[in-house]
C-alpha cells in the first residue's frame, strides 16, 4: 500500500494516560516505531507536544473518545495537524489489543490515510458553539422554573394567571411581594376578612359568583394599594368582625303583644320587675 504520511503518529486515549506511536517509513518502504506514554496532565501535553516537534512529526491521529481528546487537540491544534476520528474508522482486528499495539495500529492506518478524520471548527467557531450551547440549557432552565413558579401559584390558590396576561410581569411581581411580605390580602384564620365576604356572598349568590367577586375585590384593593402605598383598611373591616346582633330589640310590651297576636292568653302571665 502506498504510504501517504512518512512521518506520523497514532494516539490511543484514555481518561489518565495516552500511549503515543511514531511511525517512521525508510527509504525501503518500512516502518520503524517510537512508543512513550504520557499523562493528562498539562504539562505533559506539552511534553508530548516537545517530543512530536523533536521527531519531526506534525501529523497525529486519535480517536474521539468522549471528551479525552479536546485537551490534547487544544494543545496541539496550533502546530501540529490532529486528525479526530470516529471508533469505528480505527477499530483494529479481534484479538488480544493492548494500548500499545492500539496505538500502533492508528499510526499504521494512519501512514496509508485510511482513517477518516471528523470536521473540527476552529476555535473561535467552537468557543461560540458552546457559549451557545450553555445559552440554550440556560433558556431551558429558566423555562422550567416559571413552569415551576406558576405550579406553586395554583397549588397555593393564587390565580394571577387566570387574571394577567403575563404572571411574571411588574404587577404580578408587586402583587406578589405584597402577597409574601404583608398582611394586604390576609386570609388566616386571625383575620378572615375575605373569608366571611366570601361566606356571605355564597349565601345569596352561590360559590362561583362568590369567587369571582372575591377575585376583584382583592385587585382592586391590590391595585390601589400599589398605587397610593395606603394600608389596607377597608371600611368595613371592623364591622366585618363584630358579632351580629339583632338591631331590633323587642321590649316586654312588644313581645307580650306578638304573643297575644298568635292566639295567647297573656293576662296570666307575671312580669318580673
Amino acid at each position: 500500500m502506498k504510504v501517504i504520511r512518512p512521518v506520523c503518529c497514532g494516539m490511543d486515549v484514555h481518561k489518565d494516560i495516552i500511549v503515543a506511536t511514531i511511525a517512521t517509513t525508510n527509504q525501503d518502504g518500512f516502518a520503524e516505531y517510537q512508543q512513550r506514554q504520557f499523562n493528562s496532565q498539562n504539562y505533559s501535553l506539552y511534553e508530548l507536544k516537545t517530543w512530536l516537534k523533536n521527531h519531526n512529526c506534525f501529523d497525529v491521529a486519535m480517536e474521539s473518545t468522549g471528551k479525552y481528546w479536546i485537551p490534547i487537540f487544544n494543545v496541539l491544534e496550533d502546530e501540529i495537524n490532529v486528525c479526530v476520528a470516529h471508533p469505528k474508522y480505527t477499530k483494529a482486528i479481534k484479538g488480544k489489543k493492548t494500548d500499545k499495539k492500539d496505538s500502533k495500529w492508528i499510526a499504521d492506518l494512519f501512514r496509508h490515510d485510511l482513517i477518516k478524520s471528523s470536521f473540527i471548527p476552529p476555535k473561535e467557531i467552537r468557543q461560540l458553539r458552546e457559549l451557545s450551547r450553555y445559552r440554550i440549557k440556560l433558556i431551558g432552565m429558566r423555562s422550567s422554573e416559571r413552569l415551576r413558579y406558576q405550579n406553586a401559584m395554583t397549588i397555593s390558590n393564587i390565580g394571577l394567571a387566570s387574571i394577567l396576561t403575563d404572571p411574571f410581569d411588574k404587577s404580578a411581581k408587586a402583587i406578589m411581594h405584597e402577597a409574601l411580605n404583608s398582611q394586604t390580602l390576609d386570609e388566616s384564620n386571625n383575620e378572615p376578612y375575605y373569608k366571611i365576604k366570601y361566606n356571605n356572598i355564597k349565601k345569596r349568590r352561590g360559590h362561583k359568583k362568590a369567587i369571582i367577586a372575591i377575585a376583584r375585590m382583592m385587585l382592586v384593593a391590590s391595585y390601589h394599594i400599589l398605587l397610593t402605598g395606603e394600608v389596607f383598611n377597608p371600611s368595613d373591616l371592623e364591622e366585618i368582625h363584630k358579632p351580629k346582633t339583632s338591631k331590633n330589640k323587642m321590649t316586654t310590651e312588644s313581645a307580650l303583644a306578638f304573643l297575644q297576636a298568635q292566639g295567647y292568653d297573656v293576662s296570666s302571665i307575671s312580669i318580673a320587675v
